[in-house]
């Protein structure tokens, strides 16, 4: 069953924020895809690459990509110009992005980091030494379910691929070439945090990046487990970073599946979906069809009015957002690199033009 065909309407400007919590925007009516088109796992033909298994699944057919595109308002003429001439790509930190990315027809080709998972620190020292170490293995492999996870040295894992083999060697090597040459008059990286602890290494993922690449350079930054839907900028990184909370709620709740890998796939999906509705509304801002929620001093001052949560540890474990329990919020404040009585002195608030900037 083929979802209905739904009129999009880019996200209003929200009421501006308190001073202690900003106020979240009117969420996005759009209805998940995946919700009704019911696919069982009998329907999904076994396949034995990550890439192959893509293909068949019925859920990325292009009658499908199509329709989301359309319901989510991706066919608005200034936003169909605006992907015309950008670049999607993935850094992680776990599947859901590429899976995002596939959903909607805008993954033009396979990155080296769409099937694994990766810690942003490390994604940034790749960056800066030209991924000399990529595919260096940290021990041996171990397994979860059916899966070989191989952790890698500087904070990843390959979960979908064997890299002993050399020729999943030789495909690896080639995404990452691909990857250090891409070139468009945008180039739009998300990244979904593993922990809102991962926050304080954003700018200097930021730097690598505008180092790296001569296009004009955009990062969309989601953030799962929190209570409302925003979409942030911040004074120190400026409008090509866009920082998207994701509602609790896509995590939350049991999933009808006949198998532990059908649930963790329909999860996925779910997750995706999530992400999608912030994606889009990062595009309508940077098409200047809607505006931020708020714009904060910098990513400290934002960080700090978060739900805290943790991620699992990238070389090891599948991605599994975890809510700080009320014991450990002080402690994990406290470990903050910038407290509150020096973003007091630094934090230089101001108007900025459509969104407000939140004082402390």
């Amino acid at each position: 069953m083929h979802p209905s065909t739904l009129t999009f309407s880019p996200p209003s400007r929200p009421v501006t924020p308190a001073v202690v919590a900003p106020v979240s925007p009117t969420p996005l009516t759009v209805p998940s895809v995946t919700s009704q088109t019911q696919i069982t796992q009998a329907e999904v033909q076994p396949a034995s690459d990550i890439e192959e298994m893509v293909k068949l699944d019925p859920l990325f057919t292009q009658v499908l990509q199509n329709q989301r595109r359309q319901q989510w308002g991706l066919e608005h003429p200034k936003v169909k110009e605006f992907l015309s001439k950008t670049s999607m790509i993935s850094l992680g930190s776990y599947c859901a992005v590429a899976n995002m990315f596939e959903s909607l027809g805008l993954r033009d080709a396979a990155g080296p980091f769409d099937w694994m998972r990766s810690e942003c620190h490390g994604i940034t020292q790749l960056l800066e030494n030209g991924f000399e170490d990529f595919l260096e293995c940290e021990g041996s492999s171990h397994k979860i379910g059916s899966l070989d996870v191989f952790p890698l040295k500087w904070g990843g894992s390959f979960w979908h691929h064997d890299i002993r083999d050399t020729k999943v060697q030789e495909t690896f090597l080639r995404r990452k070439e691909r990857f250090l040459k891409a070139k468009n008059e945008n180039l739009l990286f998300v990244r979904v945090v593993n922990g809102t602890q991962e926050l304080s290494y954003i700018k200097a993922l930021y730097t690598a990046l505008q180092s790296q690449f001569d296009s004009r350079v955009r990062l969309l930054v989601l953030v799962d487990l929190q209570d409302f839907e925003q979409d942030v900028g911040t004074l120190d990184l400026g409008p090509d970073v866009i920082f998207s909370c994701v509602h609790h709620q896509s995590w939350e709740g049991p999933i009808d599946a006949p198998s532990p890998e059908e649930e963790a796939r329909q999860r996925l999906h779910k997750a995706s979906d999530a992400y999608t509705k912030a994606l889009v509304r990062a595009l309508y801002v940077w098409c200047n069809c809607g505006s931020l929620s708020a714009t904060w001093p910098s990513i400290s001052s934002f960080s700090q009015h978060l739900v805290p949560w943790l991620g699992t540890d990238p070389k090891r474990d599948s991605f599994q957002p975890t809510r700080i329990s009320p014991r450990r919020v002080a402690t994990a404040l406290a470990s903050m690199t910038l407290n509150a009585a020096t973003l007091m002195t630094h934090a230089q608030p101001g108007r900025v033009k459509g969104s407000s900037v939140i004082e402390l």
